[in-house]
């Protein structure tokens, strides 16, 4: 409310509360605003949240644009598939429809496509916890580090369909 007023103090707010990025985008958007623009913005504030030790966070954010991601490819490509709204179904929609257009064209990687589902359910199962064992306690900071990455890397391949 106070940002048409005073934008600065603001940013600063944000700054302090959300590790200088900001509130979890709206993932129903048309599907032109999807573009590279917005997926660097996501993985800026991505990054801003894992600078700033909030982990979780950066794992919300990371849900959140993929959440999106998904939801605009699905209403360019599988459009009888848009009423969908759990995550993992909407990333099978997204890698099955990938996959078939690829094998139209030749053989390609597998593995490229798998790193879909894999990213996606590393995300959605954050949520009920994972083993801390693997990484010294650090988990969360991994995670977010690897889905970060992952989600840049899977939202350009997706960029290329949209």
């Amino acid at each position: 409310m106070i940002e048409p007023h005073a934008k600065e103090d603001a940013e600063a707010i944000k700054g302090i509360v959300f590790g200088g990025g900001h509130a979890v985008p709206v993932t129903l958007v048309p599907v032109d605003l999807w573009n590279s623009e917005k997926l660097n913005n996501s993985l800026r504030d991505i990054d801003h949240a894992i600078d700033a030790g909030h982990y979780n966070r950066a794992t919300t954010l990371t849900y959140t644009c993929l959440e999106g991601l998904y939801k605009a490819y699905v209403r360019k490509h599988v459009a009888n598939q848009a009423g969908l709204t759990d995550l993992i179904q909407l990333c099978r929609v997204v890698k099955d429809d990938i996959a078939s257009k690829l094998k139209l064209q030749g053989p390609y990687p597998d593995q490229i496509i798998n790193a879909i589902p894999t990213l996606t359910n590393a995300v959605a199962n954050s949520r009920n916890g994972f083993s801390e064992a693997h990484f010294a306690g650090d988990s969360q900071r991994w995670l977010a580090l690897f889905a970060r990455d992952m989600t840049n890397s899977i939202g350009r391949l997706l960029l290329n369909f949209i």
